[in-house]
C-alpha cells in the first residue's frame, strides 16, 4: 500500500482543486458576451437591413441572380441552390415559389455568391435578400416584404446616390456632408432599436448600384466611420431638401422630447428666395381627415395659431362640424401632402379646397440640402458644412466615440 502524502502537500493538493473548480463555475456563471452595436470597436462596418418599399406587397417580384446562389431558411439550412437565376418570386395558398421551386418556409434568405449579383425588376443591387412572409387571418399567405442586407457603407453609398445629384458641378464636399449625415442618422435609429430602415424618405431614398457614381464613392470613402454626435452620443442628423428660408427646432416640431442644440434651428435667408409652391387641398381629404379624427362628417376652416421665428406654421386649429382638434403643422403637411410647413398665405375656394401657398421643401430639420450644395460651390468643406446646419456637434470616427461611451 503506498504512503499517504504529508499533511501539507495533501492540503495544498487539495486547495488547488477547490481553485480550479470555483473558477469554472465562475467562468460558467458570466453572462456570454452581447452582439457587438451596429458599427461599434468589434463591428466597424456593420450589416444593415433594409426594407425595399417599392417591392412589398402580394405581386410577384421579377428576381435575378448572376452566378451560384443558394436559399436558407433561418436556421441556416440551406432549401435550394444553383447557378443563374431569371424568375418570378409569387405567393399563393402554398407559400412561396421563386421560379419552379416551392419554398416552405415563412422567412429566408437568398444569398449569391458574388458582388453586385441581384437583379430586381432590372434594379441590380449588392447584398442578400429576405423574404418575409405575411399572413391574414385564416392564416393564409397574403403578401410578402423584401429586405435588403448589405454592409454599412454600401448603404450610405446608396443613400448618398438617391438624396443628392451627385453630378452637381461643385457637389463634392456637399455629397462628404451627406455621407456623414445619412451614416449618423442610420446608426442613430438601429442603436436606438430599429431593426431595418425603409428604402424610401421616411429613412433615407436609397438607390440601387444603377445610380453609383464616381462622385459619390468618393464622398463616402473620404468620410467613412465619420458621424455626428451631440453629448457623447450619436445625433440624429435629419435633413431636408430645402429649408425655406431657416431650418426647423426638433424639438418644437415634434421631432424630439427634449432640446437638442445642434438641433434648434438656424436662420438661412438665401434659402427664402428659392422656389415657391401652391397647393390646392380639395375638400374630399379635409373631409376624410374630419371624419377619420372625430371632427364630424366634413371639414369646415382652419385657424393657425403658431409659427416659429422664422415663419414656420407649428401648429394650427381644424373646426369640423361637431369639434375642433388641434395639430401640429408637420403632421398637417403630411396630411395634406404639401411640400412643407413654411406657407406664405392660405385662402378657400368655392369648392371647398384650401389653397397654400409657400416655399421650402421637407420638415425642415437638421441640413438644408440646398444650402449644403450652395456651400459646397463656395468652396467650403464638409466640416463647416455640417456646422453650419448642426451648430454645436462633434465629428467623430465610430471608433472613438464608442471609447468614449459611458
Amino acid at each position: 500500500m503506498p504512503a499517504s502524502p504529508p499533511p501539507s502537500r495533501l492540503l495544498l493538493f487539495l486547495g488547488l482543486l477547490t481553485l480550479i473548480w470555483g473558477g469554472s463555475l465562475l467562468l460558467d456563471r458570466q453572462a456570454p458576451p452581447g452582439a457587438p452595436l451596429p458599427g461599434g470597436l468589434a463591428d466597424p462596418d456593420p450589416l444593415v437591413l433594409v426594407r425595399l418599399e417599392r417591392f412589398a406587397g402580394g405581386e410577384a417580384l421579377e428576381l435575378g441572380i448572376r452566378g451560384r446562389w443558394r436559399v436558407v431558411d433561418d436556421l441556416g439550412n440551406m432549401l435550394h441552390e444553383g447557378h443563374g437565376l431569371d424568375a418570378p418570386v409569387r405567393i399563393d395558398s402554398g407559400g412561396y415559389k421563386v421560379g419552379p421551386w416551392r419554398v416552405r418556409a415563412d422567412s429566408f434568405w437568398i444569398e449569391p455568391e458574388g458582388d453586385d449579383a441581384l437583379v430586381l425588376d432590372q434594379s441590380r443591387y449588392h447584398g442578400r435578400l429576405r423574404f418575409e412572409l405575411k399572413r391574414d387571418r385564416l392564416l393564409l399567405p397574403e403578401s410578402f416584404d423584401v429586405l435588403l442586407e448589405l454592409p454599412l457603407e454600401a448603404y450610405v453609398l446608396g443613400v448618398v446616390c438617391g438624396e443628392l445629384p451627385t453630378l452637381a458641378e461643385g457637389a463634392a464636399e456637399a455629397l462628404k456632408a451627406q455621407a456623414v449625415a445619412a451614416r449618423s442618422y442610420a446608426l442613430w435609429r438601429l442603436r436606438g432599436g430599429r431593426r431595418s430602415l425603409s428604402d424610401s424618405p421616411s429613412d433615407q431614398r436609397f438607390r440601387s448600384i444603377d445610380w453609383v457614381t464616381d462622385e459619390a464613392r468618393r464622398a463616402v470613402n473620404a468620410t467613412q466611420g465619420l458621424v455626428l454626435v451631440w453629448d457623447r452620443a450619436l445625433l440624429p442628423a435629419w435633413y431636408h431638401a430645402n429649408c425655406g428660408g431657416g431650418t426647423a427646432n426638433a424639438a418644437v416640431v415634434g421631432f424630439s422630447r427634449e432640446e437638442i442644440r445642434p438641433l434648434a434651428g438656424v436662420p438661412d435667408p438665401i434659402c427664402a428666395a428659392g422656389p415657391v409652391w401652391e397647393r390646392a387641398v380639395g375638400p374630399e381629404v379635409l373631409d376624410r381627415i374630419a371624419v377619420r379624427d372625430g371632427l364630424g362628417d366634413s371639414f369646415e376652416r382652419m385657424v393657425l395659431r403658431e409659427r416659429d421665428v422664422s415663419g414656420r406654421l407649428i401648429s394650427a386649429v381644424l373646426v369640423g362640424q361637431d369639434a375642433t382638434l388641434g395639430y401640429r403643422g408637420e403632421d398637417l403637411r403630411r396630411d395634406f401632402g404639401l411640400p412643407s410647413t413654411f406657407w406664405s398665405s392660405l385662402r378657400a375656394v368655392q369648392d371647398g379646397s384650401l389653397v397654400v401657398r409657400g416655399t421650402g421643401r421637407g420638415h425642415g430639420v437638421g441640413m438644408c440640402q440646398d444650402g449644403a450644395l450652395r456651400l459646397s460651390r463656395e468652396g467650403r468643406a464638409f466640416q463647416e458644412i455640417l456646422g453650419r446646419y448642426y451648430p454645436g456637434a462633434g465629428l467623430s470616427s465610430l471608433a472613438d466615440l464608442d471609447r468614449t461611451d459611458p
